[in-house]
């Protein structure tokens, strides 16, 4: 690091940070290994575990992913914004206890809601335990990753990536005899315990960050950062549920058989898009927050560097789903598994712009933009629930629904994309400030 770094900012940033290079080789290393083990045993556990049950793990999946930002009210962002040490622990502090209650909440709808409507009802009790747990340890986790990305220690996201997917396929593999129990899924179980593995191996970073605090600061530090429980994590959510409106979608039109197919597809589709985007996001949140706390104005150069990179890998992407995708996968995957095929062929433009915006989404949370935000989001919404209306009333099948919702989220990928780039540029410029 510079030396005018460490003197503007000594608390934190004055330790020792692993460059952006080395830091997104070990996330992109650790992942690499976590997926190549995954990838790999995907034609295994294809054919030794029903779609049904990858249904199930799909809608589990889904249903965390969307809850987590809410649960942690957005403060597992804020925490990479303090220049202070000290004042990260009220702020974790709120995000998990928050994340505890509505931990609760969660169990007892899956137990007394339509919520689990679709899923058999011997597998309910089992979801109504399961399901909470899963969110708590994956929120738990997202909660000590950002910890290490403040801390600059990017390697240990790729030490963690790789234990928690090699943990969770042979947790996975392990439970192959319990099909046979309709109120139990391995899958999820194996997810459960590979997660909670994940959460281990960052635990070190809580004691860094544990420091005492009062009341009052606790109280000041929310106040300070109300943007991220009333309108980021919100956003973050909304921007989730769209993604993983496709999903839901044919669990609840179609059925937990189908819903099990573009589960498939999906994870076929997430080895690149976690192998490539979980590292650059990873950088580029953590470099961006670096120069907003020293006051650094090279962030446009940031953005346009990282998507760059996005560009080409995700035209890559894109380019081998549309052409391979029904050739390979059905081969892979082995029968039964023809829909996943399909609908990954379909996936390719959603992938391509996934990969190019994802990873640079969080640009609006780190700058606390949160009027455009809102605007992006809820359009993407309207958007996307005008997609689906058209799609159920037009009585359309399978395929041709999720390829119209495909392209109405690359739609919104695209927009979100430039909208960064401007936020980026006004930041940079000065024309707006970070801190308003």
């Amino acid at each position: 690091m510079m030396p005018s770094r460490t003197t503007r900012n000594p608390s934190a940033e004055g330790r020792r940070r692993q460059s952006p290079l080395v830091g997104f080789s070990q996330i992109l290393a650790g992942t690499a290994v976590g997926q190549i083990v995954t990838f790999l045993a995907m034609p295994v556990l294809s054919r030794l575990y029903a779609p049904e049950l990858f249904g199930v793990l799909t809608f589990a999946l889904s249903i965390v992913a969307v809850l987590v930002p809410v649960a942690l009210l957005g403060f597992d962002q804020a925490v990479l914004l303090p220049r202070a040490d000290s004042s990260v622990t009220p702020i974790a502090t709120a995000g998990v206890s928050s994340l505890a209650v509505v931990c609760c909440i969660l169990a007892c709808l899956v137990l007394w809601s339509p919520l689990t409507s679709t899923i058999d009802s011997a597998t309910r009790p089992f979801l109504a335990w399961s399901l909470p747990i899963l969110l708590f340890v994956t929120g738990v986790v997202s909660l000590l990753a950002q910890l290490a990305i403040r801390a600059g220690r990017y390697g240990s996201i790729g030490h963690r990536n790789t234990a928690q997917s090699i943990a969770i396929t042979a947790s996975q593999f392990a439970f192959i005899n319990t099909t046979r129990f309709s109120g139990f899924n391995g899958l999820v179980t194996g997810t459960l315990i590979g997660t909670s593995l994940g959460a281990v191996l960052l635990s070190p970073y809580v004691k860094r960050y544990a420091h005492s605090f009062t009341l009052r600061q606790w109280f000041q530090s929310v106040r300070r950062y109300w943007r991220f429980p009333l309108i980021f994590a919100p956003m973050t959510s909304l921007t989730l549920l769209a993604q993983q409106a496709p999903v839901l979608f044919v669990i609840y039109w179609f059925g937990v058989s189908d819903g099990g197919q573009i589960g498939m597809a999906e994870r076929i589709v997430a080895v690149p898009l976690a192998l490539v985007g979980m590292a650059v996001s990873s950088v580029f949140t953590g470099e961006i927050s670096q120069a907003i706390r020293t006051d650094e104005r090279h962030m446009v150069r940031i953005y346009l560097k990282t998507s760059m990179w996005l560009g080409v890998a995700s035209g890559l992407v894109g380019l081998g789903l549309f052409f391979l995708a029904p050739i390979v996968l059905p081969l892979f995957l082995g029968t039964g598994w023809q829909g996943a095929a399909q609908i990954a062929q379909a996936m390719a433009i959603v992938a391509t712009t996934r990969m190019l915006a994802s990873p640079v989404r969080s640009v609006f949370r780190v700058l606390e933009r949160a009027r455009i935000l809102v605007t992006i989001e809820l359009s993407r919404a309207a958007f996307l629930v005008i997609t689906i209306a058209f799609a159920t009333t037009s009585d359309l099948d399978l395929l041709a629904s999720l390829t119209l919702i495909f392209i109405a989220l690359a739609v919104g990928d695209l927009i979100s994309w430039f909208c960064g780039l401007v936020v980026v540029w006004q930041a940079n410029s000065g024309v707006a400030t970070i801190r308003r």
